[in-house]
């Protein structure tokens, strides 16, 4: 969560609005028993920087954090109910940063300690995004920690 966040707070200072990212957190670590600064995230020992401020738009959380919801945001294949600012609405000419971290192994990637996303299962959700013209469903950055 560290990581995401602190990958989420420099591509803010480049100028890049939270419309045009889409962040996704377990958001597992901030209420957590065993996090000695409740409702604080921070990516050093020094505690000088919360990640985890008033001014971070988490998108997708906790349970909403999963391999289905992010092939969806990946490919455009969202339930009509699903708001735009939780859509990646970009096109042939955008530039995607995709940002991934956390626990995983060869080939794959744990989600929630309860999915893993498969290396398979991103290729092909990018190939499809290719063999459709590169169109995903504007510049954006996701965010997935």
């Amino acid at each position: 969560m560290a990581n995401t966040l602190s990958l989420y707070r420099t591509v803010k200072r480049l100028g890049i609005p939270d419309e045009r990212i889409i962040l996704m957190l377990a958001d597992d670590m901030a209420c957590n028993a065993r996090n000695k600064y409740p409702a604080q995230v921070f990516n050093n020992e020094n505690h000088k920087l919360n990640l985890y401020g008033d001014n971070v738009e988490v998108d997708y959380r906790g349970y909403e954090v999963t391999v289905e919801n992010f092939l969806r945001v990946l490919t455009g294949r969202h339930e009509a109910a699903v708001p735009r600012s939780k859509r990646l609405l970009s096109d042939e000419g955008s530039h995607i940063l995709l940002y991934m971290t956390g626990h995983g192994g060869d080939e794959f990637l744990k989600f929630q300690d309860s999915e893993e996303l498969q290396s398979h299962d991103l290729a092909d959700a990018i190939q499809g995004v290719a063999d459709n013209g590169g169109h995903l469903p504007s510049c954006h950055t996701l965010l997935s920690g």
